[in-house]
């Protein structure tokens, strides 16, 4: 299975192609309060709630990991506030992350940011070797989208879906340098970069 990487600078796609160490950063490092480039509010939110917690604010602000379930009279000035039996579940999980995407496209490279593009010929093998370094076996997929309240480490917003990402995701691991092997990726060229 081929994806591709976008990089920043041109010279770090020699470690892709050539065999060399690369950085990896876990998913928090990615977490801003605006929403640009590889930057997003809701990045390491696990959110399987039943409604969206913003429908609680300004009566109840939720913060940090929470597992409730609303029950009885849930009313607030006469009104109903939730049905009985809304589950709030929200909590926040780190670990390292690889973002990659399904196809090669002058806007993601330019809405990323990015100047530089490779191919990962086989995504399987290069987790496997990953794996083995970061001692946690990874879980990886396409990214899916949603106008919902609802995230995951594969669940992300709609106005993410611009990327079109496949991520290979290492559970509460911490930032670390990996060794790829030689010959893993192809660089792409990139139009205007």
């Amino acid at each position: 299975m081929e994806k591709y990487l976008y990089l920043t600078q041109y010279s770090w796609s020699h470690a892709w192609l050539d065999g060399g160490k690369v950085p990896l950063f876990q998913s928090s490092t990615y977490k801003r309060s605006e929403r640009h480039s590889i930057f997003t509010p809701d990045e390491n939110l696990i959110d399987s709630s039943t409604h969206d917690v913003n429908v609680l604010k300004p009566l109840i602000v939720i913060e940090g990991d929470c597992d409730v379930t609303i029950t009885g009279d849930n009313t607030v000035n006469g009104k109903p506030f939730l049905t009985e039996g809304a589950h709030i579940k929200r909590k926040y999980e780190d670990g390292l992350v690889l973002c990659l995407a399904n196809s090669r496209s002058n806007l993601i490279a330019r809405k990323l940011r990015k100047s530089a593009c490779v191919k990962i010929l086989d995504v399987e093998s290069l987790k496997a070797i990953l794996d083995e370094q970061i001692e946690i076996e990874g879980q990886m997929g396409e990214c899916t989208y949603t106008a919902t309240h609802e995230r995951g480490h594969f669940l992300k917003s709609n106005l993410d879906a611009w990327q079109d990402e496949f991520r290979i995701f290492w559970p509460n691991a911490k930032n670390m340098e990996v060794i790829i092997p030689p010959k893993v990726a192809q660089r792409v060229t990139i139009k205007g970069m």
